[in-house]
């Protein structure tokens, strides 16, 4: 069994990027890069890539995805898990504990 762990990133030359890995017991494992510098990141798009890297995977092994906790990410999660009711969201704790500190500092900041 195992996770699927993917993220957006820019390249130095910055192209958006979206890498995934897959988390074992055994530790992660790198799966691939993909370059989206002519992609609309919508949720379609962002869908059909994990759906993708699941089958690559193969569907059986998975049991959770863990992406961002953005909208686009979270309809996005809806998707495969209407494909895949087996498979589950988790959002990304950095990036959702990111977006608190970024509010909570935004509003401290507000009271000044």
């Amino acid at each position: 069994m195992c996770g699927i762990v993917s993220d957006g990133w820019s390249d130095p030359q910055r192209r958006p990027l979206i890498n995934s890995m897959t988390v074992i017991e055994s530790g992660p494992m790198f799966l691939k890069a993909l370059d989206c510098s002519d992609e609309v990141k919508d949720r379609d798009f962002i869908a059909e890539q994990m759906t993708n890297l699941i089958m690559e995977v193969g569907h059986s092994n998975v049991v959770q995805i863990v992406i961002d906790n953005a909208h686009v990410c979270k309809e996005t999660c809806l998707i495969i898990e209407a494909w895949f009711p087996f498979i589950y969201w988790t959002p990304c704790v950095v990036q959702t504990l990111n977006l608190a500190l970024k509010n909570m500092c935004s509003q401290e900041h507000k009271k000044k």
